[in-house]
Formats: structure tokens, C-alpha cells, sequence
């Protein structure tokens, strides 16, 4: 478990806008030649937990909904490993591709948020001495900030869809795997919740005309994803208590 003043800074790191963190880590150059996933565990953790982060808040958030999908899909690859129902396997081989596809999704959004970090990082060392300057820059910067609000908007119907393949998998998951699909499913909500949280702190930012579409398209996904994860939180009950009467 990460300690508590770890999570307190991830937490005030999602609350930051882009302009601020860009501003507090502008010595720094975050390297987007690589992806994260070809980080160790320990090495990715010691990039989150530096004085000065080489690693962004809606990254880790994005990086722990792929690992919450990967044991999703851990759960059901379990469960049909004595399975002699061909239509039961086929079923679940055709959820888990589709489940690897947002898995794959939320790796490639994990790296992107990286990018778009870096390129605050860019905009705040150009000049801005002059009125004509800090027009440009501020430019920039605004539509910047945009890509970094439709990023995680992007990111949280990836995540709503997981939801909603969870749900249609949890009548195949094993007795012994549902808590799995239970445990992921959380981490997945959580994801959710988090990459929001930095889409709703961006929009703050924004230039009041650009604001209210991606207000409501926030909105939007936060209801939705409520809605999706009440289903999948009944589903995996019904088989919890089933399992208790037995």
C-alpha cells in the first residue's frame, strides 16, 4: 500500500491544473520517448514519488485501470480452464479480446497523458517577455490545456465500456474468481472517478466559452459511469450472496 503522504501528493498533483504543475516542474524534462510500460514496477513507483514527479497524476491513474482490466481478464482466463462448454469458452475468449482492447487502450492513454504534460513543459520555456509573446504563449498553452481536458474525457468512456463488458462477464467468472472481478471492477470505478476529477480541475481553466460542451460531456460520463457500475456492483452481490447460501 502506498504510504498516505504518497496518495496526499497524488491527490494535489490531480488538483493542480496543467499550468501549475507545468510551472512547478519546469527544471524538469519528462522523458516521452518510452513508454511507461517498458518501466519496472519499482522504477515507475520511484519516478511517481520523487520531490519533482518525472510522472503525471492521470498517468498513474490510467496505469492502475489497465492493471485492474489485466485482472479482469486473469479471472475469467481462470475460469475456463476446466470449462468443457465450447459456447461458454467462446463466449469468454470474445469478452477478454474485447476487454484487452480497452486494455490496450488505457495503456496508450496512461503514455499520452505524459505527452501532453510535456508539451506545458515546452510552452513554459518559451519566451513571454514581450505582450506579443505572452499572447502566443498563452495560446498555446489554452489549447493545450483542451487536448488535456478531452484526453481523460476520452480515457473515462474506455473505462465506461470496461464497465460495461465486466458486467456481461461476471455469470462466467468462477466461484473462486469473482472476488477478482469484484476487486478489479473498484479499481476500475476509482480510475474512473480520478481521471474525471482532472478532467473537471482542466475545465476550470479554460476559457469560459470552451468550457460548458466539456462540462457537459463530463457530466455526462460521470452519471453514465455511475449507472454502469451500479449494474456491475449488483451482478457481482447476487453471485456474492449466492455463494454465502451455499
Amino acid at each position: 500500500m502506498l504510504k498516505a503522504s504518497v496518495l496526499t501528493y497524488i491527490v494535489v498533483l490531480i488538483l493542480l491544473s496543467p499550468h501549475e504543475r507545468a510551472r512547478e516542474f519546469h527544471e524538469y524534462d519528462i522523458q516521452t520517448d518510452s513508454s511507461v510500460w517498458n518501466l519496472k514496477l519499482n522504477d515507475f513507483i520511484n519516478k511517481v514519488t520523487r520531490k519533482h514527479p518525472q510522472i503525471t497524476g492521470g498517468c498513474v491513474t490510467l496505469t492502475s485501470a489497465a492493471l485492474a482490466n489485466s485482472v479482469i481478464i486473469m479471472a475469467l482466463e481462470v475460469s475456463v480452464t476446466k470449462e468443457r462448454n465450447a459456447q461458454i469458452i467462446k463466449s469468454v475468449d470474445s469478452l477478454n479480446s474485447l476487454l484487452k482492447i480497452k486494455k490496450d487502450s488505457l495503456q496508450g492513454l496512461a503514455d499520452l497523458d505524459l505527452i501532453i504534460f510535456k508539451k506545458f513543459l515546452d510552452i513554459y520555456k518559451l519566451p513571454a517577455i514581450t505582450p506579443q509573446q505572452k499572447k502566443i504563449r498563452d495560446s498555446l498553452s489554452n489549447n493545450a490545456l483542451i487536448e488535456a481536458t478531452r484526453s481523460p474525457l476520452t480515457a473515462g468512456m474506455v473505462l465506461i465500456n470496461t464497465l460495461r463488458i465486466t458486467k456481461e462477464s461476471v455469470k462466467y467468472c468462477s466461484n473462486s474468481t469473482v472476488s477478482d472481478i469484484g476487486s478489479g471492477s473498484l479499481l476500475i470505478k476509482g480510475s474512473l472517478d480520478g481521471i474525471l476529477l482532472i478532467a473537471r480541475s482542466n475545465i476550470s481553466f479554460l476559457h469560459s466559452r470552451q468550457k460548458e460542451k466539456l462540462k457537459t460531456i463530463l457530466e455526462y460520463e460521470a452519471s453514465l459511469g455511475n449507472i454502469e457500475y451500479s449494474k456491475l456492483a449488483l451482478e457481482i452481490s447476487q453471485r456474492v450472496e449466492h455463494l454465502d447460501s451455499n
